[in-house]
């Protein structure tokens, strides 16, 4: 079994060898947007493909379906006397009980929000608090530092290319 060996790492000591990185990272890139752009179009054509051969299928599926609910609905009072679902060697169809929440007549989830604030049913009102980074970045640091937070600079390197030209050339 042949030994395995890492590639060494490429070594940037000039301007100019930076120059050509940034030229050649460029080009790669284009090459990878051309590539997934091709993608997209393949896997678009799939999916539409696939549509128009399954359309028969659901709609298929659609007129089965519709004629179970209307032979379940129509013969309710038969077939589920004793039972809520009807087992088949192939599956299984009946009525599940189910309990929704509505709201009555001329209100709203507004109007409802408003009366358990009023009532003060808080337990029945979603609230998701979280830190607000954004608003504390202009705090200063005693302020910062009595909730438990610092601020620290970072100098983070990074690597801009003009994406105008790649949308261009591609």
């Amino acid at each position: 079994m042949p030994k395995r060996t890492k590639p060494d790492a490429m070594v940037i000591s000039t301007p100019k060898q930076a120059v050509d990185a940034m030229k050649e990272l460029k080009a790669v890139n284009r090459e990878i947007a051309v590539i997934n752009l091709a993608l997209d179009g393949e896997i678009d054509a799939a999916k539409k493909k696939a549509a128009t051969i399954s359309a028969p299928f659901i709609d298929r599926v659609n007129q089965l379906s519709t004629a179970l609910i209307n032979y379940g609905h129509h013969n309710k009072a038969d077939i589920f006397k004793k039972k809520r679902s009807v087992e088949t060697p192939f599956g299984v169809f009946g009525f599940r009980k189910s309990t929704v929440l509505q709201c009555l007549p001329k209100f709203k989830l507004a109007i409802v929000l408003e009366k358990l604030r009023d009532f003060g049913f808080t337990e029945a009102i979603k609230t998701k608090e979280s830190v607000d980074k954004e608003a504390m970045r202009e705090w200063p640091e005693e302020r910062l530092a009595s909730v438990g937070m610092k601020r620290v600079e970072k100098d983070t390197f990074y690597i801009e290319l003009n994406q105008e030209e790649i949308s261009e050339q591609a």
